[in-house]
């Protein structure tokens, strides 16, 4: 179905059995399996040759989490959960909100310079 939705991108749909090879070529993976146990740890990352290595981003969006919290410890692997996606989402409404107030002075103060014109 993704193939059908995006003809321009090169998806690949693969069985857990070769997890570990697409891992190996990827730079980002995203996670939202069904599992009850996390899909990567820091164990499994050494044990596939992943710890230490290139760049690897693993983004998990799975409720319970698929990425256990020792991954953030390897030096070359970003580890990000649903949690730290809403305190990014929290972080940027507080500065646009932030920028709102600014910009309503800024207004203001314009406003009684064209009054006073």
């Amino acid at each position: 179905e993704l193939k059908e939705q995006f003809p321009d991108v090169d998806v690949e749909v693969k069985l857990m059995d070769d997890l570990w090879d697409v891992v190996g070529r990827s730079d980002i993976v995203y996670t939202a399996t069904s599992s009850t146990d996390y899909v990567f740890d820091e164990i499994l990352l050494e044990e596939n040759g992943l710890a230490g290595g290139r760049p690897l981003m693993l983004v998990d969006i799975a409720v319970p989490r698929n990425v256990a919290e020792d991954c953030k410890k390897i030096p070359n692997v970003q580890a990000y959960n649903v949690d730290d996606l809403k305190a990014v989402v929290a972080k940027n409404t507080a500065m646009r909100q932030k920028e709102m107030i600014e910009a309503e002075v800024l207004l203001l103060e314009e406003k009684e310079l064209f009054i006073g014109w």
